[in-house]
């Protein structure tokens, strides 16, 4: 047994013996729906000091987790009932996480390339104040949520995202959201060195019309002079919508791409049973408005293109 470089497990409880020894030479482990405690699970993974890739997935430990894993490559959590959870692991280069909001400590991984997190629902508060702490040498984030913005607000946080330069946002908003996008300004002060920025909206909406007669608001000027390109998809024209990208763009003078795209990727566009033709409709004042709002805001020499 000590030899194995490689177990799966699934569907099983999971007990360390007095007598175990370890697995030296393990470097695979992969947990799915295994019963084990919180103290018999940080036993076994002491035991495998070589392990460079470990998945936990709907398991309930249901209690802490603080592991040393220094050469641990490769985390991914999915589903799992943990209190919180903290792994020193120095080398580890990507993380999954997929579940609730828990407490988080990667602060000690100097090497995180890439960070893919998805949450059912999720605050800004929480995303802003608790993601930096959590990974702040985090270099690529891929944040997928149900984002709640009750208010126009700006949370602020200590921690930063000091290594972030890639950040792509998959955002479904409830219908009061909608009018509070410019809160999304927030990720941005949080990664000062940002580079690309992509933004997915999930939600069918109706574009600004002229007759509705609401002011365009903005915010304090905030340099990114790091960012060089942005990708905002599901564009549809909301106020909320026009107020962030003309955020970004007017604040962004160093910006060498800016596209915003009306079609939403990786979900139904049937816009709510429109025939084809409203549809169309909808969609060309959608980037008529982009036009309207953004262009002017975009640095000169960027390439702004509406689709």
């Amino acid at each position: 047994m000590s030899h194995l470089e490689t177990v799966y497990l699934s569907m099983v409880s999971l007990k360390a013996q007095p007598n175990f020894t370890g697995f030296p030479n393990l470097k695979v482990l992969d947990l799915r729906v295994v019963d084990v405690s919180s103290n018999d699970f940080q036993v076994v993974l002491s035991g495998c000091i070589n392990l460079e890739r470990l998945s936990i997935v709907l398991c309930h430990l249901c209690d802490d987790i603080k592991v040393s894993l220094p050469r641990l490559q490769h985390l991914h959590v999915s589903h799992s009932d943990i209190n919180k959870i903290h792994f020193v692991s120095k080398n580890l280069r990507t993380f999954v996480y997929d579940g609730t909001m828990e407490p988080l400590d990667l602060s000690e991984s100097l090497q995180l390339r890439h960070a893919d997190m998805r949450f059912p629902p999720l605050t800004l508060e929480h995303a802003i104040t608790e993601l930096p702490r959590a990974m702040p040498h985090a270099e690529n984030l891929n944040l997928s949520a149900y984002l709640q913005l009750k208010v126009l607000h700006l949370p602020e946080s200590v921690s930063k995202f000091s290594h972030l330069k890639h950040l792509q946002l998959k955002l479904g908003l409830s219908s009061h959201s909608q009018d509070n996008l410019l809160s999304l300004a927030s990720f941005l002060k949080a990664a000062p060195v940002l580079e690309d920025l992509d933004i997915h909206f999930l939600q069918h909406s109706f574009p600004l019309q002229d007759f509705q007669k609401l002011p365009i608001r903005s915010l304090p000027p905030c340099r990114h002079d790091h960012l060089k390109r942005v990708l905002i998809t599901g564009f549809h024209g909301t106020r909320g919508e026009i107020e962030l990208a003309a955020h970004v763009a007017d604040n962004s003078a160093r910006l060498e791409h800016f596209i915003i795209d009306s079609a939403m990727r990786g979900v139904n566009n049937t816009w709510l049973m429109l025939r084809p033709e409203g549809r169309d409709m909808f969609l060309c004042m959608a980037r008529e408005n982009a036009r309207k709002y953004i262009t002017g805001k975009v640095a000169q020499g960027a390439r702004f293109d509406v689709i």
